[in-house]
């Protein structure tokens, strides 16, 4: 039996490995999609602005004496779907106020034949350690003999992909206003010595108050100095993952400037109709600005979008200069 050292996230005070992993855009984008009953929903909007320190405390009497188990779940929707197992809306039973989680499954079988229990322990370690207003925070995590499980808090929003998929492109305020936050969380991410390396709209959740929140952090990597893994989405591959020459933090920069780009077009910028064809129009800066852009942000894109990573908008550790 595989087991993996979980342990609860502190309770807040009331102050507010090597190889290939690039995921393919095509399957994430094709998950099954499942509506969430309006009844469970309601309760989400109706929840208290301290949901989140609810549900810890909720968690915390629970486990004065005992572990967690999945028995204490009452098990609803099914949110999203993945190679690993599935995301589900839940609740904690017999506990007031009602307040909605969401449940990550992970089947255990599945993450040792993809070799990914290294991944599956820094993704585990990161959420334990971080908080964040725009990051999908993890609450507790727990295993049985099949599974691992993580809870996390419920995003009734939906992804940005989705939004961008009904209305195409965003308005320049609303774009703005996003990346804004990605930014902010970003910079929290940085100091904490932690790279995304998985930045796309797929990840970015929308709060029931119009927030985003990044999650799923499969791919985060606590890091000093330089890592040489291989992953990510195509489109969003900065220059030195592909080269393999060795990467940190202006990574995650480089793919605020792709997400921008889409958010504002509706496209990527590097187009292709394969991963190699995509990573050479990366490397050779094939890249069309539309005129529906405007000066201001062909030229924070531009600055994102800099090969050289040393003068990468961004990398300074001012944030201001963002």
């Amino acid at each position: 039996m595989v087991r993996l050292c979980f342990n609860r996230r502190a309770i807040p005070n009331n102050n507010p490995n090597k190889g290939s992993q690039v995921t393919s855009s095509q399957s994430l984008r094709s998950r099954t999609k499942t509506n969430v009953s309006e009844s469970f929903t309601k309760i989400v909007l109706d929840a208290s602005r301290t949901a989140e320190e609810i549900l810890l405390d909720q968690i915390a009497n629970i486990t004065k004496n005992r572990e967690l188990t999945i028995d204490d779940f009452e098990l609803r929707d099914t949110l999203g779907t993945g190679t690993f197992g599935r995301v589900r809306l839940t609740r904690i039973k017999n506990q007031t106020p009602i307040i909605p989680v969401a449940l990550k499954i992970l089947k255990k079988i599945e993450i040792i034949r993809l070799k990914q229990l290294e991944h599956t322990k820094a993704e585990k370690d990161i959420l334990l350690s971080i908080n964040h207003p725009f990051i999908v925070n993890m609450l507790y995590c727990f295993q049985d003999r099949l599974r691992v499980y993580m809870v996390l808090e419920f995003i009734p929003g939906g992804e940005l992909f989705s939004l961008l998929r009904d209305k195409t492109r965003l308005q320049n305020d609303h774009a703005r206003f996003y990346c804004a936050e990605i930014i902010l969380a970003l910079f929290y991410l940085h100091n904490q010595k932690i790279i995304y390396r998985d930045l796309k709209p797929e990840n970015l959740l929308i709060s029931e108050n119009g927030h985003i929140k990044i999650t799923d952090f499969g791919f985060a990597k606590r890091v000093v100095g330089r890592n040489w893994t291989l992953c990510g989405t195509p489109e969003y591959l900065a220059p030195e993952i592909i080269q393999c020459k060795g990467h940190s933090y202006p990574v995650d920069w480089w793919a605020i400037g792709v997400l921008v780009f889409e958010m504002l077009t509706g496209r990527v910028p590097f187009l292709g109709d394969d991963p190699l064809t995509i990573y050479h129009n990366i490397l050779e800066g094939n890249c069309t600005f539309p005129d529906i852009l405007s000066l201001t942000a062909k030229n924070f894109i531009k600055k994102l979008l800099c090969k050289d990573k040393n003068k990468r908008l961004g990398c300074s550790e001012n944030i201001n200069h963002v």
